[in-house]
């Protein structure tokens, strides 16, 4: 159980995820992506995807560097993408047959090697997403 009350109970592990159909490297080993799942003891209300730093992964993606083809509604909500270092954006966004969700994607770059980190949110749980601009 979570000291934070935005979180609750919480589940971790790791996954080989790509993108696209495409996988990161960071010196010859696959990029490492943390899970987490959010929310009440029976199920979720907000996941967390984070990966570890790389050089494959430019910073200011977008939610169309995330679905590609894939059908999606997405309507952008907020954005703090002035800095290279670090930023996000944040969306509404509808999958066909799905409730509404609302994700935000972000970005730290340091020495050209860059992490993002998806956090998505049912409409509950929205409360508790950080729209803070990093400094």
């Amino acid at each position: 159980m979570s000291n934070d009350t935005s979180i609750n109970f919480f589940r971790m592990g790791t996954a080989d995820i790509t993108i696209k159909g495409r996988n990161f490297m960071q010196a010859s080993q696959p990029v490492k992506w943390n899970i987490m799942l959010k929310g009440p003891r029976m199920g979720y209300g907000s996941f967390s995807i984070i990966s570890s730093p790389t050089t494959d992964i430019q910073p200011r993606y977008t939610i169309d560097s995330i679905f590609g083809n894939k059908a999606f509604k997405a309507k952008l909500l907020k954005s703090c993408d002035a800095k290279e270092l670090a930023g996000y954006h944040y969306y509404e966004l509808k999958l066909p047959k799905k409730d509404i969700a609302f994700l935000k994607l972000s970005w730290i770059s340091v020495n050209g090697n860059t992490a993002i980190r998806i956090d998505c949110f049912d409409n509950w749980s929205k409360y508790a997403v950080k729209l803070d601009c990093p400094k």
